[in-house]
């Protein structure tokens, strides 16, 4: 083989190794939910972080793609406040009362909504 014949051979394999990089690294294969922390005191002042993170199928966060969500609470809802909804996260603030908080998460790259429940509890010691 000549020296242009394996330069082209080696520029058809960088795009085609390029090309399915690309692809893996820019798909969303799976949606990871957080919650920080998991439960809640009737305290008035503890707050929860639930955000939503796209991942790819290497297992990292997708690079440039945020994920538009819908959050809705069907149960506990007295017994929160919501202190900031972004198009991925909402953080919540306890109110003075005991129960529990489930949230509906609904995007599109899920075909049944996600469920997280958030348990509001007394400290023991």
């Amino acid at each position: 083989m000549t020296k242009e014949e394996i330069k082209i051979i080696l520029i058809v394999i960088f795009v085609f190794v390029t090309t399915i990089g690309v692809k893996e690294i820019f798909t969303v294969y799976s949606i990871d939910v957080k919650t920080n922390p998991d439960v809640l005191f009737p305290d008035g002042n503890s707050t929860a972080t639930i955000s939503v993170v796209s991942m790819n199928r290497f297992g990292i966060t997708v690079p440039f793609r945020e994920i538009q969500t819908e959050f809705v609470i069907i149960e506990g809802d007295q017994n929160i406040e919501i202190v900031s909804k972004e198009s991925n996260k909402l953080t919540m603030k306890s109110r003075y009362e005991v129960g529990r908080v489930i949230i509906l998460i609904k995007n599109i790259y899920t075909i049944i909504p996600i469920k997280v429940e958030i348990p509001i509890i007394k400290p023991t010691a």
